[in-house]
């Protein structure tokens, strides 16, 4: 019988049943491999949305990797292909199997920035002690913590949305307890960089 060599399940580039980067690139395995960082916490981030909408919610990115530089962050989208592959560690398609791979994980953070249904259920069900965004509650929409309440309500009343002087990249910092410091979109595609950022900023002044 085969010794079982030494696997580390709580590296942040363990990727489950496939291998890690480290493996592909490099051959490592884990006994003695020299890319091995502990994941100080994991990171859950769902924002659905279109192309545009993913990509102006990269700066969100920027400050996690300051704050957590080895955490392991996992993003589902219906938009893998724009996640910054860099700064993300697992991206899963929002279909059937990424909504299961999510619901059956356990997070440190786990954030919602979607107020459909469908996202706000995820949140809902997903194992996290800290949830930030929005969540289903009672079979409605509702705020997971009082700091997205602002962006809840901007969003239900024409009124307040007129009067909103935030911007797209300060409501989703705000929702996430921080404060935006003018932290930049993320992209891996750079042929298309100049263009896809010209529209992010348009967007986010919306």
């Amino acid at each position: 019988m085969q010794d079982r060599p030494t696997i580390h399940f709580d590296c942040r580039h363990f990727r489950g049943h496939i291998p890690c980067r480290p493996n592909k690139i490099h051959g490592y395995e884990c006994g003695a491999c020299p890319a091995y960082e502990r994941a100080e916490k994991r990171l859950l981030i769902i924002k659905l949305g279109a192309l545009g909408d993913v990509i102006r919610t990269s700066p969100i990115l920027v400050r996690f990797r300051a704050m957590w530089p080895s955490a392991h962050i996992t993003w589902i989208t219906q938009s893998p292909e724009v996640v910054p592959s860099r700064m993300v560690d697992e991206v899963l398609r929002f279909d059937v199997t990424g909504v299961e791979r999510a619901r059956n994980r356990a997070y440190d953070i786990a954030i919602n920035l979607d107020k459909e249904v469908e996202a706000c259920a995820l949140l809902r069900d997903v194992e996290s002690p800290v949830k930030y965004g929005f969540v289903l509650k009672d079979g409605h929409i509702d705020a997971a913590t009082p700091a997205a309440v602002h962006k809840l309500v901007t969003g239900l009343f024409d009124d307040r949305s007129q009067a909103n002087t935030q911007n797209y990249l300060e409501e989703i910092f705000q929702i996430c307890h921080l404060d935006f410091q003018g932290e930049e979109y993320q992209l891996d595609i750079d042929p298309i960089r100049s263009q896809v950022e010209a529209y992010s900023r348009q967007s986010t002044r919306r």
